[in-house]
Parts: C-alpha cells; sequence; structure tokens
C-alpha cells in the first residue's frame, strides 16, 4: 500500500470515529487494502506453520547468546558477594560498583524487575523538608525565556541505566559554567541529600554531577526530570531497577544453579540531618 493511500484510510477511520462524513474509498483502493490483508493473515499463517513444524526456532540470535548472558549473571552474583563482604568505608567499594553497574548495562535487558522488599519508612529532618519546598517552588517559579542564547544540557552519562536496590547510579551533566541544575526523580529514592529532588551547580568546566539510589521506595522504572533555567529545557533520565535474575523468554532454560535465593545488596540509605550516607546492615 502506498504511504498516500494508507494516510487516506487512517484520516478516513479518525474521522469516522468523530461522527464526520467521508467519501467512500474508490474500487480499486478497497481491493488493494483487502489484498494487502490478505497477504499479511497468509504471511502470519505460514510462519505459524513453520514454527508448528520445528523449521523456525523462536529467539534464535538470543538462543546463542543465552550461555554467555548466563555467564555474566553468574559474576554478577559473585560481584555482589564481594560487595555485601566490606564495609561501607571500603577503598574497594567504588571498584566494584562501578563493575557491577557495567555489567548490568549489558543483560539488564534481560532481568527481572525487582521486587518491593522491607524498608523502614523515611524520617526527615526540618532542613530536609525546608530544602524540598526550596527546590520545589525554585522549578515552579522558571522562567523559560531567551531561546536565541539557551544551550541545552547535555547528558553524559549512560541513558537508560539498569541498576539493582540500593545500587547508586552515577549521573553526569554537561551544562554552562555555573549554571543551575534541578533533578526530581518521579518515583522516589534518593540523591545524595536524601531527597527524591536535589539542585546542582555545574564547575568551572560545566559538569555537573551526583547520583541516585532505589532505597526500596524506588523499584521499577524511575524517570529523573532535569530542570534547566539556562537552558530553557526539561529532558529526562530512565533508570530501570532490576533484580539479579534472568526473565527467561519462552524456550531457553534456566541453569539449575541460578535458581532459587537472588543475592540483594546488603547496604542502605539512611539520612542524618540532610546528608545521605550508604551504610552496612
Amino acid at each position: 500500500m502506498s504511504l498516500g493511500l494508507f494516510l487516506e484510510a487512517a484520516r478516513a477511520e479518525d474521522t469516522a470515529s468523530e461522527g464526520i462524513p467521508t467519501p467512500p474509498l474508490s474500487a480499486w483502493q478497497a481491493k488493494e487494502i483487502r489484498s494487502r490483508i490478505e497477504t499479511l493473515h497468509a504471511r502470519q499463517a505460514d510462519l505459524h506453520r513453520k514454527i508448528a513444524a520445528g523449521e523456525i526456532t523462536g529467539n534464535e540470535d538470543l538462543r546463542k547468546q543465552w550461555p554467555q548472558i548466563q555467564e555474566q549473571l553468574v559474576s554478577l552474583h559473585a560481584v555482589i558477594d564481594s560487595l555485601n563482604a566490606l564495609s561501607a568505608e571500603s577503598a574497594e567499594r567504588p571498584a566494584l560498583e562501578a563493575k557491577l553497574l557495567g555489567g548490568l548495562q549489558q543483560i539488564g535487558i534481560y532481568l527481572d524487575t525487582a521486587a518491593h522488599p522491607e524498608f523502614a519508612p523515611r524520617i526527615l529532618y526540618a532542613e530536609q523538608i525546608a530544602e524540598m519546598e526550596r527546590i520545589e517552588n525554585a522549578i515552579a517559579g522558571m522562567k523559560f525565556d531567551d531561546r536565541e542564547s539557551a544551550v541545552p544540557v547535555k547528558l553524559l552519562s549512560p541513558d537508560p541505566s539498569f541498576t539493582l536496590i540500593y545500587l547508586p547510579v552515577p549521573m553526569v551533566l554537561q551544562c554552562q559554567p555555573g549554571e543551575s541544575v534541578f533533578l526530581a526523580a518521579t518515583t522516589g529514592g534518593a540523591f545524595p541529600n536524601g531527597l527524591s529532588l536535589i539542585e546542582l551547580r555545574a564547575d568551572e568546566q560545566g559538569i555537573a554531577r551526583t547520583y541516585w539510589v532505589s532505597i526500596g521506595d524506588a523499584v521499577g522504572d524511575c524517570d529523573i526530570t532535569v530542570y534547566s533555567q539556562a537552558s530553557i529545557e526539561t529532558q529526562s533520565i530512565r533508570i530501570k531497577v532490576v533484580s539479579l535474575s534472568l526473565a527467561v523468554p519462552e524456550g531457553l532454560p534456566q541453569p539449575q544453579h541460578l535458581k532459587g535465593e537472588i543475592p540483594r545488596l546488603k547496604s542502605k540509605l539512611t539520612t542524618a540531618k540532610g546528608r545521605a550516607s550508604l551504610l552496612i546492615e
């Protein structure tokens, strides 16, 4: 079907749903549409027949990669064990966390979404509540003007990112030197200030850095919204919190040694006087 014919058919469907009379399709147009539909149905039937007969195997490309994906998952389990054996202040933690994050980016799409663990509700201090209100008011008071001189904020860290509960996700933004930007986590979690909102100021090179961590009340997909006064824009950073278990596609085996209890990071985020720190239970 030509693009023009497709658009005409779509337009006819839209206007019909609105109760607006439309000119009927010509005989050749109707015949063309019917022919395309019949061809599509025939192809689908042929595909089902070949799958049923074993002539075509689903997920063939993924099937070839599956042993390597399973090996990567086993290695990430080992990194979790190593991290849980370290203290919160250990100098070895940053390198292991970076290794764990790097591995998740490679296989995160094949992993299950994380489930809510038990966690204690956070208690915000007066200083934190005041800071949240200040940032909320600053975002609400933004005036988006001077578009000609605006320079967009650029995200230098990966987007989207896969992470685990309690595993911090670093974020690096390139802005105008000295520019202030605001980040808001739409589903919770915490920035270094222990809040789901934070203000960042770019350094002399125009770089602003922070991290976000799921602490149990932000499981699944989390959008981090970036608000920029100087850049006259908002943008989103997508983070998916996963579990170290494979979401096995139909027909692909899961090794027995990966079944059972799923390892979790045992660290948790606690807040004190407006500052956040990662502690080991």
